[in-house]
């Protein structure tokens, strides 16, 4: 098994819906502006952006349980694909301003099946967007992710997932799917305040021989943890994150997380270095 992780995937694609958890009404994409804890108001939009992030996955194969901690920062409002400018966003971790950071935590069992893959059963978790008018993040200290105003707030209930053994030299894939409830929203941010969730995308990349992200080699020689958790090998290692989160809408204000992956195989040649 100490293979698996040593050639880990290098590029999985995590999708990830909020949609409304009673059948038949369904969700629709929701377009509007935000007012933030600064006063700060936006102007009309569908999407954040996300930029540069890092994500920790450590699988125990001694008692067969994993847990998965993710950790980014909002790049860029976006109206139908293009930038909306907001003032004030500060997207490096300081400045005089704002910004807006999201952090995850999702836990649950892995079994090594007969085909040598690597099976999931998601059991809990908790993700979360937050606003900060002291930019302060930092992937080298592990610090300003989970700190602010909470804006939205869903809880993982269940998911499934597996790590395919690779197929030839250094080729592997993994995939997640997890879901859970949107428990909170912040009153009087979101206009019209019909939100309800949204679809998120990240590419996620392993540090190798063959791509090389900024974000992990600054954890790596930093604190080497994410949300407090340290990447030690061998059953844990890090991946950088790109992606974006467009907001949903339904008729009511309860809803559901829906988080899906959609796997890609790559070549990938893990290197020793501290992950």
């Amino acid at each position: 098994m100490g293979n698996l992780f040593k050639y880990c995937a290098s590029i999985l694609v995590v999708c990830t819906s909020l949609a409304y958890s009673q059948v038949g009404i369904a969700s629709v994409t929701w377009v509007g502006q935000a007012t933030y804890p600064s006063s700060t108001t936006t102007g009309t939009f569908d999407a954040y952006n996300f930029g540069g992030g890092i994500a920790l996955i450590d699988i125990d194969s001694l008692d067969g349980t994993f847990n998965g901690y993710f950790q980014t920062y909002v790049s860029q409002h976006e109206l139908a694909g293009s930038g909306v400018n907001v003032s004030n966003l500060m997207t490096s971790g300081s400045g005089i301003g704002f910004e807006l950071t999201m952090a995850a935590t999702f836990s649950g069992t892995s079994s090594l099946a007969a085909n040598q893959n690597v099976d999931f059963a998601i059991t809990a978790g908790t993700a979360g967007l937050y606003f900060d008018d002291s930019p302060d993040y930092s992937f080298a200290s592990d610090s300003g992710f989970n700190d602010g105003v909470k804006l939205l707030e869903g809880s993982v209930t269940s998911g499934t997932g597996s790590i395919i053994q690779p197929i030839g030299v250094g080729v592997s894939q993994l995939s997640l799917n997890f879901s859970g409830l949107l428990g909170y929203i912040a009153a009087g941010v979101y206009d019209p305040d019909t939100v309800s969730g949204g679809d998120v995308v990240f590419s996620l990349i392993t540090d190798t021989s063959v791509v090389s992200s900024s974000v992990i080699d600054s954890v790596a020689d930093g604190n080497n943890t994410v949300l407090g958790h340290s990447a030690t090998p061998p059953s844990a290692f890090l991946v950088g994150t790109d992606g974006g989160m467009t907001l949903s809408a339904v008729p009511v204000p309860a809803a559901f997380w829906l988080f899906g992956s959609a796997a890609i195989g790559l070549v990938t040649m893990g290197r020793n270095r501290k992950i």
